[in-house]
């Protein structure tokens, strides 16, 4: 048997096990050392009735959240030579230093590194060679990080920050560092003006700082505040049992429902109108990436739980000219071929919960924030070096998506009543 202890700030709050069986299967079990109602490892792991044991057959997905991807996960398996590198494996390697407030340790160990420096929002915002940097940061930086996704990204603290030793060593990293690829040219300065968009039509995003040369963008981590506190977070995949492997699966109707089981009942009307605003925005901008590792939520405890920022949203359709949504829109309309505008109307009010007179409202919110994104990309296209091409045909799509979107004809005057 393998087995990891979980900390969150100074306290060992669990064991998680790998229990081989004699059937050649594997038993995954989370044990908590005590009754807690705040020291929780996941909002589908909360001690109740004094259970304080939780099993599974599979890798838990809460775990998985923060396994590695892509060009990372490659990286370490080379380094490590290892052909195949298992999920518990790789939680042992890099779950001393995740983007979540569980750690996970080998026994007997404490958390005592600090994260890496990174340079500061000013460094970064005035760097004119960020593929160069990204590439000195990585070399120096320890494969050992828990941040999931496919773009490169590193984990690293602001050197300014005059937080104490102590609260320095529990807090961990305070940003992720992402970084443009010659597959994705310009991916820095994409999101960047997506989040502009979010942002413009009332949706919370993270502080973001992006390069001179739009290479790079500096993403502040939203679950931690001013004192170094780390806030819970979860994933809509991990509330839904899915993993990195099955982030596509299931559609955005059964993913609202799922999150706004967890949020605190007065704030469930706020965030339906927040994602039916996301999957509105996501059409428009041609993001066919919003899958379920995208959207999650923060805590304190099972009693205080809102909707996290909204996070990694790019515009997917100038790289990827037949690209498709990433999830299915609802239950009712299982398809992954970008939406009629009528079924949208449909959806907003199902999981929305808007009425008519709403969801005009809301879309022209997201009309009006999408313009000013048009905007936004144009003056990037004249003020950062070969990016004008690309940027103008990002203008062009937006444009024509939303002149396409609002000429579909309408079912609003006919539609349901909306659920309350």
């Amino acid at each position: 048997m393998r087995t990891l202890d979980a900390w969150i700030e100074d306290r060992r709050v669990g064991v998680f096990s790998e229990d081989p069986q004699p059937d050649g299967s594997t038993r995954y079990a989370f044990q908590y050392d005590e009754l807690t109602s705040k020291d929780i490892v996941s909002l589908t792991m909360v001690p109740i009735d004094g259970e304080l044991r939780f099993e599974s057959p599979t890798f838990p997905p809460p775990f998985d959240m923060i396994l590695p991807e892509g060009e990372r996960r490659a990286r370490i398996e080379q380094a490590r030579k290892i052909l195949r590198t298992d999920s518990f494996s790789l939680l042992s390697y890099v779950g001393a230093n995740p983007v979540n407030r569980v750690r996970f340790l080998l026994p007997g160990e404490t958390p005592q590194e600090d994260p890496p420096p990174i340079p500061t929002p000013k460094e970064i915002a005035d760097t004119r060679q960020g593929r160069e940097l990204f590439r000195e940061l990585v070399a120096r930086t320890d494969l050992r990080q828990g941040v999931a996704g496919v773009q490169p990204k590193i984990l690293g603290a602001d050197a300014a920050s005059k937080l104490s030793d102590d609260a320095r060593q529990f807090r961990g990293s305070t940003h992720l560092l992402k970084a443009s690829t010659s597959q994705f040219p310009f991916l820095a300065v994409n999101e960047r003006t997506c989040l502009d968009v979010l942002a413009e039509a009332g949706v919370t995003v993270p502080k973001t700082t992006l390069s001179a040369d739009g290479e790079l963008l500096l993403v502040e981590r939203f679950d931690l505040d001013k004192h170094g506190k780390l806030a819970g977070f979860e994933e809509a995949a991990a509330l839904l049992g899915e993993t990195s492997a099955t982030k596509y699966n299931r559609d955005y109707g059964t993913m609202i429902e799922v999150l706004c089981e967890s949020i605190a009942p007065k704030l469930q009307e706020s965030a339906r109108s927040t994602l039916l605003k996301c999957v509105v925005l996501n059409h428009l901008l041609g993001n066919g990436d919003a899958h379920l590792k995208n959207f999650g939520v923060i805590y304190e405890d099972p009693r205080n739980v809102s909707l996290a920022p909204v996070y990694d949203c790019v515009s997917t359709l100038p790289y990827i000219p037949n690209d498709v949504p990433a999830l299915a829109l609802s239950f009712e309309w299982y398809s992954k071929d970008w939406w009629p505008r009528t079924k949208i109307e449909e959806f907003a009010g199902h999981y929305g919960s808007l009425s008519p007179a709403e969801i005009r409202r809301s879309f022209d919110q997201c009309y009006g924030a999408v313009h000013h994104g048009v905007q936004t990309v144009t003056q990037f296209g004249r003020d950062i070096d070969g990016f004008a091409e690309l940027a103008q045909r990002i203008a062009t799509l937006w444009t024509e998506r939303v002149a396409a979107f609002r000429a579909e004809s309408s079912s609003l005057k006919k539609s349901s009543t909306p659920r309350r």
